[in-house]
């Protein structure tokens, strides 16, 4: 069997609005196709599971205190992956360098 990735549902919230950010400004995502056919080509992947975001996700994002450094985005991508009980794949070496969630870079 092969490795199955979940995507929370605010991952993709937020890839969305960084493809449309000025890349040169944030220098973070380009996709070089319309988000609705990188979302659908996505969405083609057998391997690739989007996760909804629950109200028990919203709840333990909210709970977090200081050691969970980033923005409300950043926790709810957090509580996703303790909620599924997974390992977060991440380049933020805010989120990487915190105690509560264990990251994969």
């Amino acid at each position: 069997m092969g490795v199955v990735l979940g995507v929370g549902g605010r991952t993709v919230c937020v890839a969305g609005r960084l493809a449309h950010i000025d890349r040169s400004r944030r220098g973070r995502l380009e996709i070089n196709s319309p988000l609705d056919q990188w979302l659908a080509d996505l969405r083609a992947l057998p391997e690739l599971q989007f996760q909804p975001v629950t109200a028990g996700i919203a709840e333990l994002a909210g709970s977090f205190d200081e050691a969970m450094p980033g923005d409300p985005a950043d926790r709810i991508i957090v509580a996703t992956a303790l909620t599924l009980q997974t390992k977060l794949v991440t380049a933020d070496e805010r989120l990487r360098e915190s105690p509560i969630v264990v990251t994969v870079w």
